[in-house]
């Protein structure tokens, strides 16, 4: 039988929400990396940008505006993905540090309505 409490911190860093513990320093240091990792994104958008070339560097051969044209598109493509890769993780950052948020509200909620609170897993709330 597992007994664990509901509604009271482990830690600052920590909270018990049902039978299972939040790890709410750990949510955080997600979506500082999240953050970073989405600016790296941005920055290779920024490179891939400024490395672009221009439609005078295929040439004048026959079929050089066609080869320019998909290059293009591919350039275009790629931009936009390393975008939505990068809004992606800064989304995904912040939900993730919301549902923290969230649980150590449902904690705070319920030690202050109802004080300790202890659960077993077997037999629910009791």
């Amino acid at each position: 039988m597992v007994r664990q409490e509901i509604g009271t911190r482990a830690s600052d860093e920590c909270v018990v929400s049902g039978v299972f513990e939040v790890d709410l320093s750990a949510l955080a240091e997600f979506h500082r990396v999240s953050g970073r990792h989405a600016a790296i994104l941005d920055q290779a958008g920024q490179t891939l940008g400024n490395a672009e070339v221009g439609r005078e560097s295929f040439g004048i051969m026959p079929g050089s505006s066609s080869i320019f044209g998909d290059y293009e598109q591919r350039v275009q493509s790629g931009l936009d993905s390393l975008k939505d890769c990068a809004e992606a993780l800064r989304v995904l950052g912040a939900l993730v540090s919301q549902c923290g948020d969230e649980y150590r509200g449902i904690d705070t909620t319920l030690q202050r309505e109802f004080g300790q609170i202890e659960s077993d897993p077997e037999r629910g709330f009791g």
